[in-house]
């Protein structure tokens, strides 16, 4: 018996080929749109993790998961 078991198969998909669905990529889109944002208040301003969160969320409508 071969223990040996392929990490993919012919019928795997790459990752690189697996489509998002409509929400992931508006998320992907609005996360884009946001990233500058996000960095000057929590990088520049050296603001806390979870006050970068609850600030994108109330100021841009806007909640990462």
């Amino acid at each position: 018996m071969d223990a040996h078991v392929p990490l993919q198969t012919e019928h795997s998909i790459p990752p690189q080929d697996i489509q998002k669905g409509p929400i992931l990529s508006r998320n992907d889109q609005k996360w884009e749109s946001l990233r500058q944002h996000i960095y000057k208040f929590y990088i520049t301003e050296n603001n806390t993790l979870s006050k970068t969160m609850l600030m994108t969320e109330e100021q841009h409508d806007f909640k990462a998961s």
